[in-house]
């Protein structure tokens, strides 16, 4: 229970209510008054975070409240969100603050398409007139964009340190943290991943890229960033145009670059970092790409091996692992490969979907090796549902080309 609820039980506020609402607040204080009351630090001890830490792996929302420890208090994160969560959702009724609510949908979006600074006030004011119109628009009779704008950075309480975005006009607003994980949000549309793409510094644009990729969305502007991200060594952009089919350097001189990035991160992180791994399956990926499958199968290997305990089997890397592993041994017996690719194929379409683009790009490739095998026939029943699957990609998606080119083959 939040500290301002329990103090208006403290009997010197009973002077406040009279007649029938006394009788029920002097009820609900017996009822307290039976509790045993313990106090909870607003900032943690080490020990604590370091147990919710622990927890953090199967609880996302404590996941993101760890995180935001810095800020409010991991407490503080976890009583205020569900209060506005709920007062987001009841602000889209039409005569309450559709356009304040707006801003918030335009600010979680950033931060889910993976721009976590605040942005500034113009880029919001930009973007929510079209969250607001996928709602109803006039129809909602918004407020004022000066009444929307003091409700969505008012406090939950008096003199509380959180809101719906937290910030001002000269620093720019964030989405409070609570409210990115909330489940049943709809797709984040287009003019957004654009928006932020254009005003996020190139580390931060990576990121958006990547999630952009992975949500379905993509296109010239998005494939210039990770062609720029690899050229400065950011993330495993590089290894990701790989697979899209275009190599921006030798794999040799890439491979010597990986190597020097995982022993870095040896040295800082140890080998059980999420960021470790990554990088050890970037080396893998390098390496099969000069030609040295053997040596890349006992890197996928260990990647998996490591990532499932730590991650769990279902994890996307421990799944891009098990595919390279198979490609590996694809490459000395085309029949055990073929194998391991197809079930780790079938783990894919249950943990991501079918029409999930890491999906779809296994899927095409499966087909094209089979293909290159000599089964036509095979790699046809394979292409022909992929086709109608891949018509939820933007045309310029690189999978949906990539599938157009080797429906061209046949």
């Amino acid at each position: 229970m939040r500290t301002h609820e329990y103090e208006q039980f403290r009997d010197r506020e009973e002077r406040d209510f009279s007649g029938d609402e006394r009788d029920v607040w002097r009820e609900a204080r017996a009822v307290l008054r039976q509790a045993d009351v313990i106090h909870l630090e607003r900032r943690w001890t080490e020990q604590e975070r370091a147990r919710a830490e622990q927890m953090s792996a199967v609880e996302p929302r404590l996941a993101r409240a760890v995180a935001g420890d810095d800020r409010f208090g991991i407490a503080e994160i976890l009583a205020a969100g569900p209060e506005l969560a709920q007062a987001w959702r009841h602000a889209w009724a039409p005569g309450q603050h559709p356009r304040g609510a707006a801003l918030v949908a335009a600010a979680v979006d950033a931060r889910r398409a993976g721009y976590h600074r605040p942005l500034p006030a113009r880029i919001l004011q930009e973007l929510h007139t079209h969250y607001l119109a996928q709602r109803g628009g006039p129809e909602l009779r918004p407020e004022s964009l000066h009444q929307a704008w003091s409700w969505a950075t008012a406090p939950t309480v008096p003199a509380g340190a959180n809101s719906l975005l937290i910030g001002d006009d000269d620093r720019g607003y964030l989405a409070f943290d609570y409210l990115i994980d909330l489940p049943g949000q709809p797709p984040i549309p287009e003019v957004l991943w654009l928006a932020i793409l254009d005003h996020a510094p190139l580390c931060d644009a990576y990121d958006i890229a990547r999630n952009a990729y992975g949500e379905g969305h993509f296109g010239e502007r998005f494939l210039a960033i990770l062609v720029r991200a690899a050229q400065e060594g950011i993330g495993d952009s590089e290894t990701l145009l790989w697979d899209l089919g275009i190599q921006p350097r030798p794999p040799e001189v890439a491979l010597l670059d990986h190597e020097r990035r995982l022993t870095a991160l040896r040295e800082i992180l140890g080998e059980d970092d999420e960021q470790y791994l990554i990088a050890q399956h970037d080396v893998g990926i390098c390496t099969m790409h000069c030609g040295r499958h053997e040596e890349a199968l006992r890197i996928f290997e260990d990647v998996v091996c490591r990532g499932t305990s730590i991650r769990g089997c279902d994890d996307l890397l421990v799944l891009a692992g098990r595919f390279c592993a198979g490609l590996c041994v694809f490459g000395r017996d085309a029949q055990e490969g073929m194998a391991l690719l197809e079930s780790t194929l079938q783990d894919s379409v249950r943990v991501l979907g079918a029409r999930h683009p890491a999906t779809l790009w296994r899927r095409r490739k499966v087909a094209e090796l089979l293909f290159d095998m000599g089964d036509t026939s095979g790699a046809w029943e394979r292409v022909a549902p992929l086709q109608d699957d891949c018509a939820i990609l933007p045309h310029d998606h690189p999978v949906a080309i990539m599938v157009r080119s080797l429906v061209q083959r046949f």
